[in-house]
């Protein structure tokens, strides 16, 4: 934000200072002074702009072990307190130290916090970067989230159509309305249905899917998330690292040439109409099945540079994928450090695109 009529006044024209950062001259103008001293900085006319004071919060970012990471995304909470921030977190806001905005998706909004994925465009191996988080601001009534803007891939289906980032493989997936109005992708394991990307590749990547069972098959819930080489001609054949998940969990089989690797299953209690949400974190070296309750891994003989894909098969069986975000992945992944408090700062540091 720009300040005009911007006039330096010596600290001994000043009296009376109060303990803040800013206060109205009696002439009607605003006089802005650096904490703790209270040495002025300057002034402007009131009636050219409004100046308030909002908080401002750092997140420690240190960079992974394994390399650069571009466009990386940091899953953040922010703690609701009274008086700093709106109670729905529509004024919360991300930049560096530098002033550049971060894109952020506010993923959900509970009683006390609320949780962010932040894009943070480059932090250096085993180097820091400064998140800052901004509130406070009396104007941001309305969140800028914007998940589009975040991920390497993301979906919810309410285009009500299956677009061009993905490839039908068999079968007929179909975009359909759930119960509760969402838009949903359905898959029906008596036609096989099977959906991959259409050009984004697995090359170090996070996989998010929420997923439900709306009906078991023949043999229980089963179906996959795979990461599958393709020839983008309708070709079902694969190779590759399949999360298999069935009626006592997920299996992980390695399919290839001269490669076999296969881990005992482990119970998943599968509810029908429930959502789960689902991790699949792949690299060139290992993969690593994740759910609420059970973390499963392995590593690869060989890398497998293919696309994602869900699939599902079995007579009567029915799946439901409702979200999909996709972002790259580091092991081990950057760590971080929040400050425990908030301090003031002036409102010509709040982010704004």
């Amino acid at each position: 934000m720009a300040f005009p009529n911007i006039i330096p006044l010596p600290v001994e024209a000043i009296t009376q200072i109060e303990p803040k950062f800013t206060r109205k001259s009696e002439d009607g103008h605003i006089l802005c002074y650096a904490d703790p001293e209270y040495k002025l900085i300057f002034q402007y006319d009131l009636n050219e702009v409004i100046f308030f004071e909002i908080w401002k919060k750092t997140v420690q970012v240190t960079g992974s072990a394994g390399g650069d990471a571009v466009d990386y995304v940091m899953q953040l909470e922010v703690d609701y307190e009274v008086g700093k921030m709106q109670a729905n977190f529509a004024d919360i806001r991300f930049a560096l130290d530098d002033g550049t905005v971060l894109a952020y998706n506010l993923l959900s909004v509970q009683s006390n916090k609320a949780i962010f994925d932040v894009k943070i465009p480059f932090i250096p191996q085993n180097g820091q970067v400064n998140v800052n988080i901004y509130s406070g601001n009396p104007d941001a009534t309305v969140t800028t989230s914007n998940p589009f803007g975040v991920y390497s891939l993301y979906e919810n289906w309410e285009s009500e159509a299956i677009d061009t980032k993905w490839y039908i493989i068999r079968g007929n997936p179909t975009v359909i309305n759930d119960t509760d109005g969402n838009k949903v992708l359905r898959l029906i394991g008596g036609t096989g249905d099977t959906i991959s990307t259409n050009t984004l590749k697995k090359d170090s990547l996070k996989i998010y899917y929420r997923l439900k069972i709306h009906q078991n098959g023949i043999y229980g819930p089963r179906f996959s998330a795979k990461v599958k080489r393709l020839n983008n001609t309708g070709s079902s054949s694969w190779e590759g690292f399949l999360i298999e998940h069935g009626t006592t969990g997920y299996r992980t089989n390695w399919i290839g040439s001269d490669n076999s690797l296969n881990l005992a299953n482990y119970d998943e209690a599968w509810a029908i109409d429930q959502w789960y949400d689902l991790y699949l974190f792949a690299n060139n070296s290992k993969i690593t099945a994740k759910s609420a309750t059970q973390v499963l891994s392995a590593n690869l003989a060989n890398d497998v540079v293919g696309y994602i894909s869900f699939d599902v098969w079995d007579a009567n069986n029915t799946i439901y994928i409702d979200e999909i975000r996709v972002c790259p992945y580091l092991d081990p992944e950057p760590s971080m450090r929040i400050s425990s408090e908030w301090t003031k700062v002036f409102s010509n540091e709040y982010p704004e695109e």
